[in-house]
């Protein structure tokens, strides 16, 4: 990643709450476009096993009347892609699946889930659509010292880093924030 695209935080916890509320604050007061409907009934979609960070984040963010789909998961804690599939729509601003799961060990196919995104992204560009959401979020604290984490090869928009998992210092965590051209879902 370009050094540029980080954003320095006082934790993980910190970085995914600064990508969750931070996209629905980029989408608050839209109208969405064949919808009628507006920012207020936002959805966001997130695996059902995603950090309490995260967790907690979305249990606050319905409170607030943002939708939150949680994705199952099956017997061996991946992400049902086919749930992703449904589950993704006009009002879809935000994806968020975590890389590597803290308690069980799951390691999501990400680039697959960037794939699935991509595809819903180029469907509504091709019929005349705003191409730049849902943006996709993964939570890569437990994969960073263990797996590519790559942004470009996994094709996240936003990723969690926390510098104590490769034996950093406590209290520092790390958004990473792919550049968007300013489109009109920006405006």
């Amino acid at each position: 990643a370009e050094t540029d695209r980080l954003i320095f935080t006082g934790s993980a916890t910190e970085a995914n709450n600064l990508a969750l509320r931070g996209v629905v604050k980029a989408f608050g007061g839209r109208v969405f476009p064949n919808t009628g409907r507006s920012a207020a009934r936002l959805r966001i979609i997130v695996s059902a096993i995603e950090h309490e960070s995260v967790l907690e984040t979305c249990r606050d963010l319905e409170r607030d009347g943002v939708e939150v789909v949680y994705l199952p998961v099956d017997r061996g804690g991946i992400v049902d892609s086919r749930k992703l599939k449904e589950s993704l729509n006009e009002r879809a601003v935000l994806v968020s699946v975590m890389s590597a799961n803290n308690e069980i060990g799951a390691i999501q196919p990400i680039a697959d889930i960037s794939k699935i995104i991509k595809a819903f992204r180029d469907r509504r560009l091709t019929s005349g659509g705003d191409f730049q959401y849902p943006i996709f979020h993964t939570d890569a604290v437990q994969a960073f010292q263990f797996l590519d984490c790559g942004v470009e090869k996994n094709g996240a928009d936003l990723m969690t880093l926390s510098a104590h998992k490769i034996y950093g210092p406590k209290g520092i965590g790390a958004l990473y924030a792919r550049s968007f051209e300013k489109k009109r879902w920006l405006s």
